[in-house]
């Protein structure tokens, strides 16, 4: 006997504070998808990295690379803010095209690691300067530049993967990761203090969806696949005519760094730990 039957108070059903949350989310994943702000811009840095979610049932059985779900970060330093997609893999045909599209044209410096998706990224935007530390060296920020490090982009990612609590289908891994957004874009820069800014805020944008009876509301907005050719980038991609090899071998979607996985079980739980399939690194495996 809970606390409000003590008091007979009125309760509410497990189920349905979990269709309340459901709908919340379905607000954030509306907001999310009118996103079209690009990061970056001038004299500011953008930071790139993959990371990755896997579940297993109840932490047991190797991990397959079917059940790992790629997830691209974009991050501007200075803005504190980010952009986060679920791609199809690490090639330069999954990342580039994002870049392309979201960061701004007169960002200042890209920082990434050694992964060989990266290499020659600077021709992306124009009088952008690319920098690089080797993690598989265990050079996370580098010693004769503090500023050469995307260490703010894995501690956001921390956060997101935090902020995944089930996800069961694609659609609510979706719906979590549009939720993460919605907190960070809209409502945390109100302060940890100022609750009631933030359920006021909400509110509101409820409303904006569903401003009532007979009445026209924010509508989710479809985002397909952006491609190399739907941004003009399809000449720089591998196994193109005009593609420039003689600098970059392309490492298909291998890390020169390795990948360590943060898995997200069945069970809520987050543990660290490598794939069964091998790995790319400068030992030779």
């Amino acid at each position: 006997m809970n606390w409000r039957q003590i008091r007979n108070e009125p309760t509410i059903s497990s189920e349905s504070v979990g269709d309340f949350y459901s709908y919340f989310r379905e607000i954030a994943e509306v907001f999310a998808s009118h996103h079209s702000k690009q990061l970056g811009g001038p004299d500011k840095t953008i930071l790139l990295d993959e990371t990755f979610l896997t579940k297993r049932k109840y932490n047991r059985g190797r991990i397959t690379e079917s059940m790992t779900q790629t997830v691209f970060g974009i991050f501007c330093k200075q803005d504190r803010e980010g952009l986060f997609f679920l791609v199809d893999g690490k090639k330069k045909r999954d990342l580039w095209p994002l870049v392309k599209k979201y960061v701004h044209p007169e960002t200042a410096v890209i920082c990434t690691d050694e992964a060989g998706q990266y290499k020659k990224i600077d021709q992306l935007i124009k009088g952008v300067v690319h920098k690089t530390t080797n993690h598989s060296k265990g050079e996370f920020v580098d010693k004769n530049d503090k500023n050469n490090t995307i260490n703010p982009l894995e501690n956001e990612n921390k956060h997101l993967k935090k902020a995944i609590v089930y996800r069961k289908t694609q659609k609510m891994l979706r719906q979590y990761m549009a939720t993460h957004y919605y907190r960070r874009t809209r409502l945390d820069h109100m302060g940890k203090k100022n609750l009631g800014a933030k359920i006021w805020q909400f509110i509101q944008d409820v409303k904006e969806v569903y401003p009532g009876c007979l009445k026209s509301g924010l509508e989710m907005i479809q985002i397909d696949k952006v491609l190399p050719e739907d941004v003009g980038i399809e000449h720089l991609m591998p196994n193109h005519k005009n593609y420039d090899d003689s600098e970059v071998a392309e490492w298909s979607d291998l890390e020169e760094d390795g990948m360590e996985d943060d898995v997200l079980d069945l069970d809520w739980e987050e543990i660290i730990t490598r794939p069964a399939k091998k790995i790319r690194t400068d030992e030779g495996l």
